[in-house]
């Protein structure tokens, strides 16, 4: 029931997508909203000094490649509600919540890096999840998952963070 049109974020148009198969979200965007859409494609996106970079929800079939979101106030990657998906070479700094996936299922994390973020790499509620060759250096919580079932996290570097890996609640998690 909402329309969100002709705005921007540092300069460069804000997107909000909704309810589209096969959405992409311009490389020029400054900022995304996508929900409940299938098949999206992030690719080459700096959403970098926004309060929320990128946020995907209600989403199936996600795919975030070579993006940037630095300094971003709350999240800089943000997913919620997504079946299936991958992040690839995906770069946050100095943000809040660096890539933060909620009530996810079957994504594939790798390749990423976070640095001098308060949550590094942050799962609620992540089934089948599988974060591999990520880098997280200076951060509150490295990798912090909760609540989930059937996650790995293998061939990672956690450095000088003030907790490298924290497991809460996860059932059958592989480290």
């Amino acid at each position: 029931s909402h329309t969100i049109q002709g705005n921007t974020v540092n300069g460069r148009p804000y997107y909000f997508i909704i309810n589209q198969d096969g959405a992409v979200v311009p490389a020029d965007a400054g900022g995304a909203l996508v929900a409940c859409c299938e098949g999206v494609l992030c690719e080459g996106l700096d959403v970098s000094e926004s309060s929320m970079g990128v946020q995907i929800v209600h989403s199936s079939d996600v795919i975030l490649r070579d993006c940037v979101a630095d300094r971003c106030g709350v999240f800089g990657i943000y997913l919620a509600y997504i079946d299936g998906g991958r992040l690839e070479n995906i770069s946050c700094r100095q943000s809040n919540h660096a890539i933060d996936l909620r009530d996810v299922q079957s994504l594939v994390v790798t390749g990423c890096e976070t640095v001098d973020s308060e949550q590094g790499i942050f799962l609620s509620w992540a089934f089948d999840t599988i974060v591999e060759k990520c880098t997280v250096t200076n951060c509150g919580f490295g990798y912090f998952a909760a609540v989930g079932e059937g996650n790995v996290l293998t061939d990672c570097v956690f450095t000088g963070n003030e907790t490298g890996v924290y497991l809460q609640n996860e059932a059958d998690a592989l480290v």
